[in-house]
């Protein structure tokens, strides 16, 4: 057995090589004073050394650097492994494809830099387009990423979703550490993402979330059509990760800010409706009729707020104005309805970045992308890319 006092000096030793001078100094004033008597000394020795040992450990692991956020580096694989499913070179092939790379870039921004203003080695990590094979620089980072997986792969499971059990009660669909191949999953695992990464991440999600939406338009973003108010609550809490499966109140959980968004979103469905039907007037009918398809989802978005939330009105003064463009003439309605729809989707992403509910932060994500995907056809009349009207960024991802 090594001596107590061997074995102190071997444990400051390597205290002293991983700790720096300023540390050092800290951590020494707190070591016992000539003050106290001889037995005392002993005993806050060995109670130093032991708290340094604790430390080391500490230490250790601080110095092995940061690990990348694994469910931004699942929502990555998702995007690569859709990319993969879609014909090379397609739109949508590198939609998905742009989605990951700048999933990547975000993985990096939450890593940090170090001193000389490099991203860490240990967040230093690859993801085979091709194959979905994930290499890291760090041994660490490489387990981390892939574990329970076979052969490097970030999966141990396809990302999975089940309408039976409460998704509060159960992990089954943690994105981290599995992959969604289908648009359908990854646009879901992306909406369950939104309660497990940062909170500073959430806004790159939501964008995320109506781009993909945008160039997946055979798939809606957010259910609405249903035969009545009960199976309409079902139906959007099927939408819902935080609330899939659970037999709860959607109100009860509202903060008194939510609430006041709900009547915010109540106001600009109704000016919306108001605004789209007169636009319509002043149009062509096939153009028209766009219009008034457009009016009627924003009516039954309105009716699922109210049936979900009963308590609120539309009485209190909108938090948004509608687009200022008046419909006097052809151009003009299009111009409103088009502006319409993009205020709408970014009506819907800033209040998803206010929300303090999880499942209310959902529904706006949801009905951003559902903004999104209502307003395609309006730009085709226009002849406007998506990108030229501002409903999604238009910018170079590297």
């Amino acid at each position: 057995m090594v001596p107590v006092t061997a074995y102190m000096a071997e444990t400051l030793h390597f205290f002293t090589v991983l700790t720096s001078p300023a540390e050092r100094s800290s951590l020494m004033q707190q070591l016992p004073r000539n003050r106290f008597s001889r037995r005392t000394r002993i005993a806050g020795s060995v109670l130093t050394a032991t708290a340094l040992i604790a430390l080391c450990t500490s230490g250790c692991s601080a110095v092995q650097g940061p690990q990348p956020d694994r469910t931004l580096v699942s929502l990555e694989e998702n995007a690569l492994s859709v990319a993969r499913s879609q014909e090379a070179g397609s739109d949508v092939a590198n939609a998905w494809n742009d989605q990951a790379t700048a999933l990547h870039t975000e993985v990096v921004r939450l890593c940090g830099k170090t001193d000389d203003g490099a991203t860490p080695t240990s967040c230093l990590y690859t993801i085979d387009p091709a194959t979905g094979e994930l290499q890291a620089e760090s041994q660490r980072t490489q387990k981390n990423l892939t574990q329970g997986a076979e052969n490097n792969a970030l999966s141990d499971g396809e990302y999975t979703i089940n309408n039976e059990v409460c998704a509060t009660s159960t992990s089954e669909n943690t994105v981290a550490n599995t992959v969604a191949t289908t648009p359908v999953t990854a646009l879901d695992a992306l909406i369950a993402s939104l309660s497990e990464i940062d909170a500073s991440s959430r806004p790159l999600i939501t964008e995320q979330f109506v781009q993909a939406s945008i160039h997946n338009p055979d798939i809606p973003s957010l259910h609405l059509d249903t035969t009545s108010d009960g199976e309409l609550v079902s139906t959007i809490y099927s939408q819902l990760p935080s609330l899939r499966g659970c037999d709860t109140d959607f109100a009860a959980d509202l903060s008194q800010t939510d609430k006041q968004a709900v009547e915010k979103a109540l106001s600009w469905q109704e000016a919306s409706q108001y605004g789209l039907t007169t636009a319509a007037a002043y149009t062509d009918p096939a153009t028209g009729n766009l219009m008034v398809a457009a009016a009627r989802e924003h009516g039954d978005v309105e009716h699922a707020l109210q049936t979900l939330v009963p308590a609120a009105s539309t009485a209190s003064a909108s938090g948004y104005a509608t687009p200022t463009v008046t419909p006097m003439d052809a151009e003009t309605a299009l111009q409103y309805a088009v502006l319409d729809g993009v205020q709408t989707t970014r009506m819907w992403s800033e209040l998803a970045a206010s929300a303090d509910n999880a499942a209310w932060r959902e529904v706006c994500v949801r009905a951003a992308g559902q903004a999104a995907q209502r307003t395609l056809p309006l730009l085709a009349v226009a002849g406007l890319s998506p990108e030229d009207a501002g409903l999604i960024p238009s910018q170079d991802i590297g």
